[in-house]
């Protein structure tokens, strides 16, 4: 038994010996009184001695690393800044915002392993540990942007019985989800100069993803709607003609572009669109690709 007990000391003097030693400096700080600059040792020192891999000594001469903690007080939120020195004087330092006294313990036990492990405290983070800020985080709603949106183009299409190309018009409204994603509703419509019954109608609900979140940035985006579209009056071929030539169902289209000036309440884009109708006139199943000038506003 007493094999086993002194196998077991040797082991913990072991652990400890090779554990690195912390001292904690007293807790320094701007507009936060000195209680709270008191606790903020406390829990440091606390902090430090739940890590098996290090042991707090009151020596700083001897400690072979140095934990100094920094507290500026901004309006209700506190900003710590942690900072690791060794004796070969590299630092590491770490900072986080508390959003109130109530989260200062939360920040000053992530920071401590922020520091003593040389990793960003932003990675530290556990289930047990997160501020109230952070917790609320997740929930908070982004408040969309509403825009109108009017655009005009030229237009090619197919199977409308039209040799040239014609001016394609829309008008739709947008919801930015967020930074990243925007829905919209739009009526697109198309015409030809020379033909007055050729013309492909559609009202559609789409979605757009934003690749950047500059000022500047290409999108590319797909809606679903309902459409309808006319042949110009002739013949589909050698021995069947009509004068009443429609189409009418479900269109698909897609859409790539580019919008500018995100930032400002008033956007311009040049936005290209492809859609294609379900239903087929006498000659096929009609589609059009266009590009638009589009305002935002």
């Amino acid at each position: 038994m007493k094999k086993y007990l002194l196998a077991i000391g040797l082991l913990i003097a072991s652990s400890c010996a090779l554990a690195s030693t912390v001292y904690v400096e007293t807790a320094t700080g701007t507009g936060v009184d000195s209680p709270s600059l008191e606790s903020v040792t406390e829990l440091t020192k606390v902090a430090v001695s739940e890590n098996t891999k290090f042991t707090l000594t009151e020596k700083k001469s001897s400690a072979d690393f140095n934990i100094e903690t920094k507290l500026l007080k901004l309006g209700d939120a506190i900003i710590l800044t942690m900072t690791k020195t060794g004796k070969d004087k590299k630092s590491f330092t770490a900072k986080l915002k508390a959003s109130g006294l109530e989260d200062v313990d939360v920040v000053t036990s992530r920071l401590v392993r922020s520091v003593l492990t040389e990793v960003a405290p932003e990675g530290k983070a556990t289930v047990t540990d997160v501020t109230e800020s952070e917790q609320h985080a997740g929930s908070r709603r982004y408040e969309a942007t509403r825009q109108w949106q009017f655009g005009f183009g030229p237009a090619w299409s197919s199977n409308l019985n039209v040799g040239s190309g014609g001016t394609n018009w829309s008008l739709g409204y947008a919801w930015g989800l967020d930074p990243d994603f925007q829905l919209a509703l739009v009526a697109d419509w198309y015409s030809v100069a020379n033909s007055d019954d050729a013309n492909f109608t559609d009202v559609s609900f789409g979605l757009d993803y934003y690749f950047s979140r500059e000022k500047i940035s290409p999108f590319i985006g797909a809606d679903i709607g309902r459409g309808a579209a006319a042949a110009a009056q002739g013949c589909a071929d050698t021995w069947v003609c009509v004068s009443d030539d429609d189409a009418s169902g479900w269109v698909v289209g897609v859409t790539a572009g580019y919008k500018f000036f995100r930032t400002s309440s008033v956007n311009l884009g040049i936005v290209g669109r492809y859609k294609y109708l379900f239903d087929k006139t006498s000659y096929g199943n009609p589609d059009m690709g266009s590009v638009r000038l589009v305002v935002y506003y």
